[in-house]
């Protein structure tokens, strides 16, 4: 199939994008092809998403039913990070995924459908997550003392030329 990005027609600001190079915007939605009805077979559909620099992107499924499979190799919708091979998901199945987070400005969506078994498919949302250029980092508990044992990641992201 030919990828279509088309810009909803009430603002400039969203897109609805179902493949190919989506115009860069602050948010939108994706689906899957021919949602809500089943996607086809043999379908592999990129879908880029990016953001101002500085910001991250937060993709929120709002529906989702591919073919299951323990290892999602069938059917599945896979997502990259900014680098474009890190992957934060694989995913198949009929469960609604958790909101998934970029790094950096940028998100890659990959559908993949085999020879048989179509279902519904997925439709997302997805926004832009403004950086800050200020802000603090405090330990776990703080200003009390930190728990025993505990381990927590914080990814600071700042906008572009912002030091």
């Amino acid at each position: 199939p030919i990828p279509s990005c088309a810009l909803s027609p009430t603002t400039s600001e969203s897109s609805d994008c179902t493949g190919g190079d989506c115009p860069s915007s602050t948010s939108g939605t994706i689906k899957s092809p021919n949602y809500p009805a089943n996607y086809p077979d043999y379908e592999d559909l990129t879908i880029p998403l990016e953001v101002g620099a500085g910001s991250t992107i937060e993709l929120s499924f709002n529906s989702f039913d591919l073919e299951a499979e323990g290892s999602c190799a069938y059917d599945y919708v896979k997502v990259l990070d900014t680098d474009g091979t890190t992957e934060l998901a694989k995913l198949c199945g009929d469960s609604l995924p958790s909101a998934i987070k970029s790094s950096g400005n940028k998100l890659t969506v990959v559908f993949h459908s085999d020879l048989s078994v179509n279902k519904k498919g997925f439709e997302a949302t997805w926004k832009e997550v403004a950086g800050v250029s200020s802000g603090v980092v405090t330990s776990p508990g703080y200003p009390s003392s930190y728990p025993n044992s505990q381990m927590e990641v914080k990814t600071l992201s700042v906008p572009q030329g912002a030091k």
